[in-house]
């Protein structure tokens, strides 16, 4: 073998060497890393409303106040307290309020 030659085999060797060196890198680096969350990231923030029957009667996701007047269905309801209603109710909803036929 010549120079040349052996010179040559040894270059090839050293990329041989660094190429499997970097393989073996990415490997480690793929198979340790933590799972993707992406699925989870991309979903939209979601706040729950707090839901506060003693202020509002709710509708459609949306907030009446006492007295507020609406067709429900077709039919025209209000707002009222329960204790106004002809509803029975435990004395701890007595604050509350619900729709009744207007």
């Amino acid at each position: 073998m010549t120079d040349e030659t052996i010179c040559i085999h040894h270059y090839l060797n050293s990329l041989m060497e660094s190429f499997m060196n970097k393989l073996l890198l990415t490997l480690l680096v793929i198979f340790t890393a933590p799972p993707s969350f992406a699925d989870e990231s991309n979903s939209p923030i979601v706040h729950k409303k707090t839901i506060d029957e003693t202020k509002y009667c709710y509708y459609a996701d949306l907030e009446y106040s006492k007295g507020a007047e609406m067709k429900q269905n077709g039919k025209k309801k209000k707002c009222v307290s329960i204790s106004d209603s002809k509803f029975e109710y435990e004395e701890k909803d007595k604050n509350n309020l619900v729709w009744i036929k207007a």
